[in-house]
Order: structure tokens, then sequence, then C-alpha cells
């Protein structure tokens, strides 16, 4: 079955990423796509440089005068593919990434395998050819204190999965999902990503959306690509921190029953005082180029302003639970737990 796919790209004065994203997608050998470009109001001159030099690919360009965030930039470029009838999947695809030239075709052919088959994640490798992310697991605490945090995969051998798996979400910097999984969670949420977010844990979100629909996530380890990861925010920084620490929390008053979100609020007790401890050499290094102060001080803010936005949560959780299907925390974790699904490869 031959899948018509839209591509969807928010940037954000990222003209030095331009380049190599659009020139990897002219070389797909799967070729019925077109590209939805949203421009998050960019001062570096990016959609003059991506309609000046890639006349050969079918793009619309859809500038705004400010930066959105990625969660209401991508639905802003979601709402747009939708409006073609034709188009049977989307892909979210960030701008600092390099596809290869079977990316998209492996894509397609693992979302055609199966009707129940919502989400497709792709295998995302650093320029090191080390694996950034194979899909997004589910844990304890929303969240966990290691290297590459809920990231599938993070750190291993580009070759370590060697078989398309079953994973929780895809994960945000590829991720390709079924046009009647994206309608069915704009049905229950008016949205696909949740605006609130702005950025950061909005992919494990429509994560749990789509489960909770009965839409399943497959990883295809084909489905190659480079990323050079959160180019946008950097890799560690204070506002990085605040946005995942708020999300992580908008995301477990969304999904989580009382007796989980108890848990919930133990287990990031728990990982805060391990972020802090100095046999850590990973947060060692997050925290000296954040800054001690400067983490802590995030983390509160996170946490804080999350709280201002737990009405807004508390009327989507009332909507979303209209339609849940499954929604034991216990029966997600020995269902999507990261070490079986890595035991799986």
């Amino acid at each position: 079955m031959k899948y018509k796919v839209a591509i969807v790209i928010v940037n954000w004065n990222g003209l030095k990423f331009l380049n190599a994203c659009f020139s990897a997608l002219m070389k797909q050998t799967y070729t019925d796509f077109n590209i939805i470009f949203v421009d998050n109001g960019s001062i570096d001159a990016s959609v003059q440089f991506v309609g000046d030099n890639f006349k050969q690919l079918k793009i619309i360009t859809i500038p705004l005068t400010n930066n959105t965030g990625f969660a209401l930039g991508n639905n802003i470029g979601i709402r747009k593919a939708l409006e073609d009838k034709d188009v049977d999947c989307i892909v979210c695809l960030n701008n600092d990434t390099i596809v290869d030239e079977h990316w998209l075709e492996e894509l397609v052919k693992t979302a055609t395998n199966s009707s129940s088959i919502g989400m497709v994640s792709s295998l995302a490798l650093f320029p090191d050819n080390t694996i950034h992310n194979a899909g997004l697991s589910l844990e304890n605490g929303l969240e966990i204190n290691e290297a590459g945090g809920i990231s599938i995969g993070y750190g291993k051998n580009c070759d370590y999965f060697q078989k398309e798996i079953e994973v929780f979400a895809p994960g945000g910097m590829s991720s390709l999902y079924k046009r009647q999984c994206v309608e069915d969670v704009m049905a229950v949420n008016g949205e696909f990503f949740d605006e609130d977010f702005f950025a950061y844990v909005e992919d494990s979100d429509v994560g749990f959306m789509a489960q909770l629909l009965g839409w399943g996530c497959i990883f295809n380890p084909r489905a190659k690509l480079i990323h050079f990861q959160s180019q946008t925010f950097g890799r560690a920084s204070a506002r990085k921190v605040f946005y995942i620490k708020r999300n992580t929390v908008l995301l477990a008053v969304k999904y989580l029953s009382l007796r989980d979100l108890f848990c919930f609020i133990y287990y990031q007790i728990v990982l805060n005082f391990s972020y802090l401890n100095k046999n850590n050499s990973h947060n060692n290094k997050k925290s000296s180029k954040i800054g001690v102060r400067q983490l802590i001080l995030s983390v509160i803010k996170g946490y804080v302003c999350s709280i201002l936005l737990l009405p807004k949560m508390l009327k989507k959780r009332g909507n979303i639970m209209k339609y849940k299907k499954v929604y034991s925390f216990k029966e997600w974790l020995k269902l999507y737990n990261r070490l079986n699904v890595e035991k799986k490869c």
C-alpha cells in the first residue's frame, strides 16, 4: 500500500542545520511526500534559504511572527497537513537531523505492517554513531537519573538493535503518526501535542494518549538518522531542566491514578536527591555546565509553575479518562519497562 506522507519540520533560527537536513530529504528512496516547514519567527534568513535552495522539493512554508514552541509549531504544521485528504501519515522531524536515504521508506514500511500500529519510532544516532534514541520507555517517576533519561538504547552501539520492537512512544526528533491516530488524539484533546507544554515531554504525552486509545508504537532500527540533540536550548541548560521538570509533573497529573501520583511524588524526591549526589558523574557534568544553584532553582521553578497549571491539567485529565482503555501504571510498566524492551532486541 502506498502512503502519502507529510513531513512537518519546525524551525527556530536553525539556518546552520537546514542545508544538511533538506539535502538528505532530497535523496529519499520513498518519494511520495511533501514538507510543511513551520518557521517560529526566525531572524537568521531560514525561510529565504529554504525557498531559494530546495525548489525540487514540495514545500509548504508557514512563517510565524514569534517562537510558538515545539508543540504549537508542530500542531500548526499538522493541521495544515490534515487539510490534504490524501495524506495518510504525518512525520514530525527535527531540523537538526540528517536522515538516511531509506529512512522514510522504512518508517512507512513499518506503518503498513498492521492496522493497530499508530506510531513508528526511528533510530536516532549521535554523530559518533552511538544511539541517542530508539523510542521512549515508561519509568516509575516518568524520568530516570541516568544519561539519556527515558531514551531507549542511549549510548549503545548503532548495531545494538537488530529487529523491530514495540516501545512506549516514538522519540520526538523523528516520529511517524498515522492520520487516524492523529485524528483520534485530536478528537479527545482538541490538539495533537499539548500546547501548554511548549517544549519537551510532549512526545511522551502523545504516547500516553495514543496508547490509551489503542494505538501501538513500533521502533524500526533501519529508519536511521543523525541527530545533533538539543540545539535550540542546549544539551544542558536551565531552561531545558525547567521545562522537563514542569512538564513531567503535568504528564503525571493527566495520566496517573491517585495511588500512582503519590508514588510519582516519592520517585521525584528520590530522583532530585540523586541529582545532587556528588558521586553521580553524569549529573556532576550537568550541574557543572548549569551551576548547582541554577539547577536547583530551575527544578523548583518547574514544580511551582506546574502547580499554576494544575486546574487546566485536571480539566484535561477528566476529558482524557472518558476515553481510557488502559490505566493501571503497573500494567504499563509490565509491558513497556526499559529493561524488558532492551531484552527483546
